[in-house]
This record gives C-alpha cells, sequence and structure tokens, in this order.
C-alpha cells in the first residue's frame, strides 16, 4: 500500500508500468508541491502529510539507488531550505529577498517538521 503519488509511482514500477526515472521525476515533483502548499497555507498542520511524504520518499531512494542508477538522493526540505529555494526562485539574494524569505521562514515553522 503506499501513502502518497511517490509510493503510488513506487508500486507502478515494481510492476514494471513505470521506469526508475518516472518515479524519480514524481518525487521530486511531489515535493516541489507539498513545498508550494506549506507556502499557500502556513496555518495548516503538515507534520502527518510531511511524515507520510518522507516515508514514501525514503523508500523512493532506496528502491533508486539499489536500481544501479545514479541519483540524488531527495527528502521533505527544512524551512530554511525551503526559505533558501524560494529566494532563489524570486530573483536572487539582495535584501528585500532576504527580508521575504525570513517573514516566509516564520510562517512556516509552525507547520514544517
Amino acid at each position: 500500500s503506499f501513502q502518497t503519488y511517490v509510493g503510488a509511482a513506487l508500486n507502478a514500477c515494481k510492476a514494471d508500468l513505470l521506469n526508475t526515472d518516472d518515479v524519480f521525476n514524481v518525487t521530486v515533483a511531489a515535493l516541489d508541491d507539498f513545498d508550494d502548499l506549506r507556502a499557500l497555507y502556513p496555518s495548516f498542520d503538515f507534520t502527518t502529510l510531511a511524515d507520510q511524504l518522507q516515508c514514501d520518499v525514503g523508500e523512493a531512494n532506496s528502491f533508486l539507488s539499489a536500481s544501479g542508477r545514479s541519483y540524488p538522493t531527495l527528502g521533505v526540505r527544512s524551512v530554511g531550505a525551503l526559505a533558501s529555494v524560494w529566494t532563489h526562485r524570486s530573483g536572487g539574494s539582495g535584501g528585500d529577498n532576504k527580508a521575504t524569505a525570513s517573514s516566509l521562514e516564520r510562517h512556516l515553522l509552525g507547520s514544517v517538521v
């Protein structure tokens, strides 16, 4: 059984319906979508969802590592990493972007594991 799209992709790969690149791409997309949800809904408690996603991502990492191909290890990003990504996507590291990333970090602290 699976709890996330990552787990579903992993099961589909084991059934020869997807390949390992597909599992990797679904995992990256799921992590990006999760980051977006946390930014859009900072007051929501994402702890349970983060745990479920990290569990399936961990299984995907192990499966991809055993595939014989080289994939980076993936995982749910911390608040600091998420703020850095947001700052980078917003156009750089200027003072205004740092302040905005800091504000985003404060909003996310309560809901990120």
